[in-house]
């Protein structure tokens, strides 16, 4: 299974995914914008981009399902040679299967695709949609539109959410954190850049 990892150049860490057994990532590049269709931020908008531009990807590849990850994914306390088993016994019959979660069947930090849902999903107009885009696949989970799985385990410790690959809260800011508005700072600061 292909892995693609959004996350800049310098964020972007080959030696965790190579204790996974993952040796073949390809990194793809956030995208920043200065669009706000999607609620009403830079932020959701480019985050949604940047999982259209992996769908694209995804599709024109030869196996059947890629992984995502976003930057802040980590297995945490977790033996890598168990993480790497499990990945690799996960269900096949999916559109959607989340690896990890926030809860609710939300954030899209660790997820599996299926080759032809990302095909079907490549084209979507993010902006008609007006919404996150774990937002986005929750509904197309809940609607039917997409057959979907959730991998159940707790919040492991420096970690936020649930399911085998969790977010980094032990060196990363993230989107649900209370130190939200460094996010924003850090936005801000690379438009003037």
């Amino acid at each position: 299974m292909l892995t693609y990892v959004i996350a800049a150049e310098d964020e972007f860490e080959e030696t965790a995914l190579n204790l996974l057994d993952i040796h073949d990532a390809q990194r793809v590049n956030p995208v920043f914008t200065d669009d706000t269709c999607v609620s009403g931020t830079r932020g959701e908008t480019g985050c949604f981009r940047a999982h259209k531009n992996v769908w694209e990807m995804c599709a024109a590849q030869a196996d059947d399902r890629c992984l995502v990850l976003e930057r802040d994914w980590t297995i945490g306390d977790q033996d890598p040679a168990h993480v790497a088993s499990e990945l690799q016994s996960l269900p096949t019959g999916d559109d959607y299967y989340l690896v990890g979660n926030c809860g609710h069947g939300l954030c899209t930090h660790a997820y599996v695709i299926a080759k032809k849902h990302a095909a079907e999903l490549s084209g979507v107009d993010e902006c008609a949609h007006n919404m996150p885009v774990d937002a986005f696949m929750n509904k197309m989970c809940r609607d039917g539109s997409a057959a979907c799985g959730v991998y159940e385990k707790e919040t492991m410790p420096g970690c936020f959410g649930y399911g085998l690959i969790q977010q980094n809260r032990t060196d990363m800011i993230g989107m649900h954190d209370e130190n939200n508005e460094m996010r924003e700072r850090r936005d801000n600061m690379l438009l003037l850049l």
